[in-house]
């Protein structure tokens, strides 16, 4: 990407446990909101790299680092999936019920939706139905982040918003980030509201910094076949099953990263 690619989103509220989820087209690719059957379960938006029946199954390599299979499948979908990789597009793979799509599959989806833009660097796509301070007190925390965190304008951001069902508590995880696919730069980030507005962009910033964590090279998280998932901080690495959040280095640092900018943020806001 030759400059910053940024895309916003509003997840619609849960129906029946089934969350809307937003998908992405194109080389520079847009977002839309997909309606998710209640008996389907959904992968995390994602890239496929390469396509390929084998045995009878159609296997789809993805940027996730996973491998999706599908046992029964039409040729119009080999299709989809093969012009997928080539366009290097972001799609969501979905399955039955209790299946996950993070392994088997029976269906993949992208569509588009309008964009909003908001500045030069920044596309935002609004499903939201918050008041207008709401809106732009968000709006304004992001153009703030990519600066401070200093994004360079290669790295590309899918910002997700989402409504917050259960009540606050310090058990309940406010949002996360992870790669959407390392080599192109490009970061999904999710960020749980429940209308506490300063938690919200505490928890934007926390997850941006992740986000510069990986883009500087100071962190990366990969599978080591007899412990499990690992993550490299600086020149140490960490077993993540024997590692407690409250004291993980990346962790530490977002937090601290995340709380010195709400506060620097709120106070420039004048609230």
């Amino acid at each position: 990407m030759s400059k910053k690619d940024v895309r916003v989103v509003w997840v619609p509220p849960f129906a029946f446990g089934s969350p809307c989820f937003s998908v992405r087209v194109g080389r520079f690719p847009v977002f839309a909101a997909v309606e998710v059957a209640v008996a389907c379960s959904v992968s995390l938006p994602t890239v496929v790299r390469s396509v390929s029946v084998v045995d009878g199954v159609l296997v789809a390599i993805c940027g996730d680092g996973l491998t999706r299979r599908c046992k029964f499948f039409s040729a119009g979908l080999l299709e989809s999936l093969v012009a997928f990789a080539d366009s290097a597009c972001v799609v969501v793979f979905k399955s039955f019920g209790g299946w996950s799509a993070d392994k088997w599959f029976v269906e993949v989806e992208a569509n588009v939706v309008n964009v909003l833009n908001v500045s030069a660097d920044v596309c935002v796509f609004d499903h939201t139905k918050l008041p207008g301070y709401e809106h732009s007190v968000f709006m304004a925390a992001i153009e703030y982040g990519l600066k401070r965190l200093r994004l360079t304008d290669d790295v590309g951001l899918d910002i997700n918003f989402m409504p917050h069902a259960e009540e606050e508590d310090e058990g309940t995880t406010m949002g996360w980030a992870k790669p959407i696919d390392k080599d192109a730069k490009d970061y999904l980030i999710m960020v749980s509201y429940n209308g506490n507005l300063r938690k919200a962009v505490d928890t934007l910033f926390h997850e941006m910094r992740h986000v510069a964590q990986w883009n500087a090279g100071v962190m990366n998280t990969f599978i080591k076949a007899d412990v499990g998932v690992v993550t490299k901080w600086k020149d140490q690495e960490y077993v993540r099953a024997n590692t407690p959040y409250s004291t993980a280095p990346w962790e530490v640092d977002a937090r601290k990263a995340a709380k010195i900018a709400t506060d620097d943020f709120f106070n420039k806001l004048g609230v």
